[in-house]
């Protein structure tokens, strides 16, 4: 009889024990953040969160994330967005000698520009060395590439007299030493001969013309007598 005690209390306590570490166990969810003990939270790939204890594994689906699918290397891709026309400006290497020439006078004149504009009396020089705007078309953000460049070579002839006259006057010297200057002027000396046409194939040498039989004559004999019998 004290030995069928003995175990029932034995086991009534460790009932107890159980219940008191089952109730250890338990989570608490509160506003903001879980807190239990030997509870781990893991996010899935699909977005969703599993929350995993010792007597619990409960998972929430992420609806409000877009299923992330592994891609096999040779197959499809990740997804690219498509690209702007009038967006995309061709490689150096597609360009022709006139555009990558109209490039690097309009990076130049940028430059200029800029330093001209920390200049007491500046604005008055970049208006006087300013590039016609049909030379920076479609090279500035947000600008429409031209199916067909339109520059009025003649003024930009015009310009270029102006940087030759500066650069030849040593009383300029502030305006022509200047690295943005003298890059511009080179760019549109390079431009120019880029956007004028070849010059034509030299003509081809004339063949040769069919020599004039010459008569033989015998010594003593002139021109009047080689028809004489």
């Amino acid at each position: 009889m004290k030995k069928l005690l003995l175990s029932t209390f034995t086991a009534a306590a460790c009932l107890a024990a159980a219940h008191d570490s089952l109730e250890a166990q338990l989570i608490r969810v509160e506003p903001g953040y879980v807190r239990a003990p030997f509870v781990r939270v893991y996010r899935t790939p699909d977005g969703g969160r599993r929350v995993r204890a010792p007597f619990t594994d409960v998972y929430s689906p992420g609806y409000a994330y877009p299923v992330q699918q592994q891609y096999e290397r040779g197959h499809a891709g990740p997804y690219a967005p498509p690209q702007v026309p009038g967006q995309v400006q061709p490689s150096g290497d597609l360009l022709t000698a006139q555009e990558r020439a109209r490039h690097q006078l309009a990076a130049a004149a940028d430059r200029l520009h800029r330093d001209l504009g920390r200049m007491v009396g500046g604005s008055q020089w970049q208006e006087y060395l300013r590039l016609p705007d049909s030379v920076f078309a479609g090279l500035h953000p947000n600008q429409p590439t031209p199916l067909e460049l339109n520059i009025d070579l003649d003024q930009l002839e015009q310009v270029l007299a102006r940087f030759t006259q500066i650069a030849n006057d040593e009383q300029y010297n502030m305006i022509s030493e200047l690295a943005s200057f003298q890059a511009v002027h080179q760019n549109l000396v390079e431009f120019l001969d880029a956007s004028h046409p070849p010059p034509p194939p030299p003509s081809p040498p004339a063949g040769p013309q069919e020599s004039e039989e010459i008569p033989l004559f015998h010594p003593g004999q002139g021109p009047d007598q080689s028809s004489r019998p």
